[in-house]
């Protein structure tokens, strides 16, 4: 392969890529219904509800008056309450340190409103 086409950098996604979040993505939504007094969420919604946004899958799973209640819900939230549910790939630290050593640039590129 020519040099000119080689990479220079790569971008990854977050969830599903670098981290494995849906056991804290499941919790996260299961904790906000709960706090509405709304049941669990079906097995057969996880998959889409963790390629939505938050705004989306409260839209998804939600009747619209009960949305600002979630987003109050989610304002409360403590972060801390399902950093622990969320774990490296495996493989992923040696790829990234990989990547660096080879003087590759690194980004993420993610649909979260934001990570803490």
């Amino acid at each position: 392969m020519p040099h000119e086409f080689l990479p220079k950098a790569f971008i990854f996604d977050c969830d599903g890529v670098l981290v494995d979040s849906r056991d804290a993505t499941m919790f996260f939504y299961n904790h906000i219904l709960s706090s509405l007094g709304l049941p669990p969420v079906r097995k057969e919604q996880e998959a889409l509800l963790f390629s939505l946004t938050v705004e989306d899958s409260f839209h998804l799973l939600l009747p619209g008056e009960l949305i600002g209640r979630a987003r109050e819900e989610m304002a409360a939230f403590d972060p801390d309450d399902f950093r622990t549910r969320i774990a490296a790939t495996p493989g992923v630290k040696d790829l990234l340190e990989a990547l660096v050593t080879a003087g590759l640039g690194l980004a993420v590129n993610t649909n979260a409103d934001s990570y803490t």
